[in-house]
């Protein structure tokens, strides 16, 4: 199986000069993760919902995003593919022949391969069982900040029961953001010297406002905007965990106990490791 076999080959993408808002806006029409980014028709780099939430007082584009991204060409092996993505933690790769951006692959279009396979590995091992979990009355904004001081993709939700009760994904959190003009002010001396805190210098100071935009998220419980998770057990197959993938459009399934205890999380990016 080949790049070409898997790719989608209908590729939105954005441009340079370009702002996060443009960007923010199509990540929320098209529900997508990512898009490539094109200057005078060429691949020039990727922005993510990870560059975004990272990144919260950026408003330019080429501020934003990776630049020179991993390519690969419409002849590349599956296996590759996997090898690549796993090794560099993307979850694309542009398909690009003869300079030209003829398709792209993604984590999902390869979990959708495997849903077609049969591979018995258990789920449980490869699952990724340190994951940080919110209380369902956390007001969003706060889980916002979590999911960004902890680099995560989701967070499980807890009743006061500590029982599963939901999931938050950048997906709600990105759905949920809007935009807020913030008017700052910075204070300038016109003094020099070491006497600037003197009066003299003191007297000269002068106070500049500048508008900024900052992303901003509501403050609401989590229960509010969680949305109901999908989860197997440990001795589930990959294949069937992708399948779920498939069948329900997430990019991770929860993983419980017979009890309903969490255990852990499986991500699509740890589902495409099993071709390894």
């Amino acid at each position: 199986m080949l790049a070409k076999d898997i790719m989608n080959p209908e590729v939105i993408t954005v441009s340079i000069p370009g702002t996060r808002d443009e960007v923010l806006e199509l990540l929320k029409e098209h529900g997508i993760s990512g898009v490539p980014v094109v200057k005078n028709g060429e691949l020039v780099g990727i922005i993510t919902r990870k560059d975004i939430i990272n990144n919260p007082e950026e408003e330019q584009t080429a501020l934003l995003m990776t630049r020179n991204p991993i390519v690969v060409s419409p002849n590349t092996p599956l296996q590759e593919l996997v090898s690549i993505l796993v090794k560099s933690g993307i979850r694309r790769l542009p398909v690009v022949e003869n300079s030209r951006l003829v398709g792209i692959v993604t984590v999902a279009d390869i979990v959708k391969a495997i849903a077609d396979m049969k591979i018995e590995k258990r789920a449980g091992e490869f699952m990724e069982n340190t994951v940080p979990a919110v209380w369902d009355e956390t007001p969003l904004n706060v889980a916002g900040e979590i999911m960004r001081l902890t680099k995560s993709e989701a967070l499980p939700v807890l009743n006061g029961k500590t029982k599963l009760v939901g999931i938050l994904t950048e997906k709600e959190i990105i759905n949920r953001t809007s935009l807020e003009d913030l008017v700052e002010a910075s204070d300038y001396s016109q003094a020099g010297g070491e006497d600037e805190w003197m009066w003299e210098g003191l007297r000269d100071f002068t106070r500049k406002y500048f508008e900024v935009t900052v992303l901003k998220l509501p403050d609401i419980p989590v229960r509010e905007v969680m949305r109901e998770t999908v989860s197997i057990y440990p001795n589930t197959s990959i294949s069937e965990a992708a399948k779920q993938m498939v069948k329900n459009k997430v990019d991770q399934l929860t993983v419980i106990t017979p009890e309903e205890k969490l255990l852990g999380i499986v991500y699509d990016r740890n589902v495409i490791r099993a071709l390894l």
